[in-house]
């Protein structure tokens, strides 16, 4: 038997199906990482990466830490950097990049495109606590490191912002356990004080082997340390 729809029907179905693109073409404007991170489920569908890692969570610095395993060895990783990435769009995707993989302890570099973006540093700082409290409701226990703000030659003129945003956040671990900030900015500067000009690839953003270098020598040691500690305590 042949159905025939009536017009009605047929225009409510239409209504809805336009209704659904424009929601998800709302959702990719606001969170435009949302490919980025199905990419992430993807390869979790197919290999999930062993619990008790630390997690690497964060922006283009991170995404871009092609030898952040090698890097870090015998610390155990997991990357899940994406794209340009802000603090806020760390919280929004928190539940599918930071909860699944049960870390052993989380590093967190963002703040960088925040400023840039024109967010004021008690804004960076606000989402910070934030992005802490999701860690300290979801995953109790687990310690939370933030990666300082790093200095670049094409942002230099907001550096005096993102310097602030540092200070904020590095004061405020300071006073709470579980809180811990690496100040990876002091060391990409040269002895004058001035930002480093031979630890960048040509956009004079993104860092080259040199940069990641610097942060290796910061970061992992301060790792190793503190998270032994903690195992003491």
């Amino acid at each position: 038997m042949k159905l025939i729809y009536h017009p009605l029907f047929i225009l409510l179905l239409l209504s809805i199906q336009f209704a659904c693109a424009q929601q998800s073409d709302s959702e990719q404007e606001l969170y435009p990482y949302t490919k980025e991170i199905q990419k992430f489920k993807k390869a979790d569908s197919l290999a999930m990466p062993a619990q008790d890692a630390i997690l690497f969570v964060g922006s283009s610095s991170i995404r871009k830490w092609k030898t952040l395993d090698r890097d870090m060895s015998p610390l155990k990783t997991i990357n899940r950097g994406f794209g340009g990435s802000q603090l806020e769009h760390a919280i929004h995707f928190f539940s599918q990049i930071v909860t699944p993989y049960k870390p052993y302890a989380i590093v967190l570099y963002e703040g960088d495109n925040d400023i840039a973006g024109g967010k004021s540093p008690d804004s960076v700082f606000n989402d910070f606590l934030t992005f802490s409290q999701m860690v300290n409701d979801s995953l109790p226990g687990v310690p939370l490191f933030f990666i300082s703000i790093k200095p670049s030659i094409s942002r230099e003129k907001v550096l005096p912002q993102m310097q602030l945003a540092n200070a904020l956040i590095r004061d405020y671990c300071s006073t709470q356990d579980g809180l811990y900030y690496m100040d990876v900015a002091s060391g990409m500067m040269d002895d004058s004080g001035a930002i480093r000009k031979d630890i960048f690839v040509k956009d004079d953003l993104h860092m080259n082997a040199a940069g990641y270098k610097i942060w290796t020598g910061i970061i992992k040691p301060y790792l190793a340390k503190t998270l032994l500690l903690e195992a003491k305590n």
